[in-house]
């Protein structure tokens, strides 16, 4: 368990017990979609609300967004389907890099990294890629299926005009983190956002040292009703 988990005990309980009922009702696929605020619990609730009200700041602004780390894809497909609502006619596309194969950590890392030693699977680049198609978001998105740690720059340089005005960190690994800093901070346009999902906490230690190294003196913003992400720059 996070030390920050520890100060929502009480809530997480209620909310898992919760969740296991709700397993045991067996709701219809058709409610869990149409009716989705009546079963959702409130902290992914606000961690998209929160990925609305970073994403709005930058709506107005030029350049792509990317979604580092994206895992079953939340974030990934919560930025498309904003695209698609508020700049349909822009050239703004989003951009999701990882290498579909999980974090690969030993159950020592999944407890120290997520308070569970459970190691959840992740969507396959197939899988995501069709419900790309299946919901006409393909114009929208583009999956990079790339180890960050030995082909991220090669990416940039093949890139040379690419510039981000939103880049959401949401990984964990240092090695990884650091060529992220590495390569992107300069592709990230002035007033764009850089959000981090473990600024501050012991679930990815080094993610706080990151910032400090290669974004002095900045401004780590957040948002009070959401737990993660936990904190946000405006370059």
């Amino acid at each position: 368990m996070t030390e920050a988990q520890q100060k929502f005990i009480s809530d997480d309980e209620i909310y898992f017990k919760y969740l296991t009922q709700i397993k045991e009702d067996s709701p219809s696929i058709e409610d869990l979609i149409f009716q989705f605020p009546v079963f959702v619990g409130s902290v992914n609730l606000a961690r998209l609300i929160m990925l609305y009200e970073v994403y709005n700041r930058t709506k107005e602004l030029s350049g792509d967004i990317l979604d580092i780390g994206t895992w079953k894809g939340f974030s990934f497909f919560a930025f498309a389907k904003f695209v698609k609502l508020f700049e349909p006619y822009s050239n703004t596309r989003v951009h999701c890099m990882d290498w579909f194969q999980g974090m690969n950590d030993t159950t020592e890392k999944l407890i120290a990294r997520t308070g569970s030693s459970n190691n959840y699977d992740q969507i396959s680049e197939e899988n995501i890629r069709q419900l790309l198609r299946m919901q006409g978001l393909d114009g929208y998105a583009e999956v990079n299926n790339i180890n960050l740690l030995t082909d991220l720059e090669d990416w940039c340089e093949k890139r040379p005009w690419h510039r981000f005005k939103l880049i959401f960190l949401d990984c964990g690994l240092e090695d990884v983190m650091e060529k992220v800093f590495v390569n992107l901070w300069d592709r990230l346009i002035t007033g764009g956002i850089f959000m981090f999902d473990h600024f501050n906490s012991n679930a990815s230690p080094k993610e706080s040292y990151l910032i400090n190294k290669y974004c002095p003196d900045r401004v780590v913003h957040q948002m009070s009703f959401s737990r993660s992400p936990t904190g946000y720059i405006i370059k």
